[in-house]
Formats: structure tokens, sequence, C-alpha cells
């Protein structure tokens, strides 16, 4: 994204409406250095933007200004995701630091109706990235230092590992709308579906369409 800019459409449509010409809703102002992250609330009326300027800034959609903005310096606010209710908001973060203390970061759960944080889980070596899943109960984040390679799952009320998954490969990944799965590009143009439950693979997809036993 463009420095110190959030930029975005806004595009609602019912069933069989077809697609007006796209035009931009609003220019938000107000970071001082990178935005990293952004993330919609659950009801759709506010949008969360991370920036490494250290800050979370918090903007109306209805107007496009900025309602709030919550501070994570010294580290910088990489990632943001809304928890189901939109009353706390997950912020990964982390400090560029030297070569000996690797980056130092932490996962925080912002109270927005207080503007405080109630948990953190701090790590030694992050870069402060992470996803979570579409029904908003799995925090999936990589490791830390040597440890990128795994992938953690967390419960997105504690913060606590729940489950991990080593694939073969360090590739993306998504979830599944329902949020039951995973899909992990495992390289060699194979696609893992895994079952959140339980971290298994539950089928093999290949690029060229065909699925082979996992």
């Amino acid at each position: 994204m463009s420095l110190s800019l959030v930029a975005f459409l806004v595009l609602v449509l019912t069933p069989g409406q077809e697609p007006p010409a796209l035009k931009l809703a609003w220019v938000l102002k107000g970071h001082t250095s990178d935005v990293s992250g952004v993330a919609f609330s659950p009801d759709n009326r506010t949008l969360a933007s991370a920036g490494l300027d250290g800050t979370v800034r918090i903007w109306s959609l209805a107007t496009g200004k900025e309602l709030f903005s919550l501070d994570e310096k010294p580290l910088w606010a990489c990632s943001v995701a809304f928890l189901p209710g939109g009353e706390t908001l997950l912020v990964g973060s982390h400090r560029l630091s030297s070569r000996l203390d690797g980056h130092p970061g932490r996962l925080a759960w912002w109270n927005l109706k207080t503007r405080k944080v109630v948990r953190t889980t701090p790590f030694k070596d992050w870069r402060g990235w992470f996803d979570l899943s579409p029904d908003g109960k799995v925090i999936l984040m990589r490791g830390e230092g040597a440890d990128l390679e795994t992938l953690y799952l967390r419960d997105s009320l504690t913060g606590k590992v729940v489950g991990k998954i080593r694939p073969p490969d360090r590739g993306s990944w998504a979830f599944t709308p329902d949020g039951k799965q995973l899909l992990l590009d495992v390289g060699n143009g194979k696609v893992q579906v895994r079952d959140l439950a339980t971290q298994k693979v539950v089928r093999t997809i290949l690029v060229d369409g065909r699925s082979p036993a996992a």
C-alpha cells in the first residue's frame, strides 16, 4: 500500500445485480509511514489499519474519518483482525532490532471500548504477521526465528497453541470460508487441504485438477 494512505472501494450488490463502474469511496489519510495491514469490522461499519508508524487507526466507513488510534510504539504494527462481535482487535507487531536480538514482537488483544490492551503474547523473534480464521476462532502464524517452517494454530481468545503444522514447503495458505479447513501451497504444484481440528491432510490437489490420495 502507498505511504500513509489507505484507499478502498465499497461495493454492495444484490443477487443478480450487475456491478456498476467502480468509484473510489475514500482516501484515508493519517499514517505517517507504510500501511501494512487492514481489516473490516464484523458489522462493516469500521476499518482498522496497521502502520509501520507504530499506530493502529480505526476509521468510519460512513464518513471516511478517523475515529481514534491505538499506540503500539515502539513496535511496528503489521497485521490486524477483529474478533467476532467487533469489540476486540488483534494486533500483530514487531520491532526491528539487532541480528542477535532478532525481531521482538507481540500479539495484542485491544478492547476497542476502553482502548486498552487486555492481553498480550510476547515473542522473541517474530515478524508480526498472522491470519484469523473466518469463524474467528483460530489464529494462524509462523513460528519464531529458525522455526519459520512451522505453522502454529492458536486459540483466538487466549493465544494458547492448539495445534501446529509443518508443511514440506514454505508456501502460502488460505482458510476455507467455514474456517474448518486450511489450504496449503506445499510446492511442486500441490495444495494440501488440512482439517484444522486434527491438522491432518484430508486431500491433496494438483494444479491440473487431479486429486491423488493424501
